[in-house]
């Protein structure tokens, strides 16, 4: 199985807004989603396709996981269910981009977590990736930006494994 997720949270888990926004737009962490996902297969919920600006994401084989039956969205191919996600684990390699719905059914099955983690608290956030004890996690690599010019936050790129049971 290959299911890794990737994600930029602020220190609550924050994800996005009530908008359906994303809480932050650093530079840095979209060319690294851009680099993790660009020939891989991605898998996200309605909300995230409809919010993105370019759709499909280039690049990369989308999917976008609803239960509306009569959802089309062109250049992707619709999942039904959390198994059809399951099923394409086994066979590529998949990331999962959101929302926090398609984050909180898939993080037991998830193997990786690529994160962003984002050393504020947004008070807009009101869509948050799920709780996850670390003590299921092995931190991989880690390195922290703390000289962005652009932004007056600190953040953290974090790779994670889940621990063998």
């Amino acid at each position: 199985m290959s299911i890794t997720m990737i994600a930029c949270t602020d220190i609550n888990n924050g994800i996005g807004d009530a908008d359906g926004n994303l809480l932050f737009h650093i530079e840095r962490d979209m060319k690294h989603f851009k680099s993790a996902t660009s020939g891989k297969h991605v898998v996200m919920g309605r909300k995230t396709w409809d919010s993105l600006p370019k759709k499909p994401l280039p690049k990369r084989k989308n999917y976008v996981l609803t239960m509306d039956e009569k959802f089309e969205a062109e250049g992707a191919t619709i999942l039904r269910s959390i198994d059809e996600v399951l099923e394409l684990g086994k066979k590529h390699e998949v990331f999962v981009i959101g929302g926090g719905e398609i984050y909180g059914q898939l993080i037991d099955d998830a193997d990786r977590l690529m994160m962003t983690h984002v050393h504020v608290v947004d008070n807009n956030a009101r869509v948050h990736f799920p709780d996850y004890d670390l003590k299921q996690w092995k931190l991989i690599k880690a390195h922290k930006v703390e000289d962005d010019e652009n932004h007056d936050f600190t953040y953290t790129f974090a790779n994670y494994k889940r621990r063998d049971t």
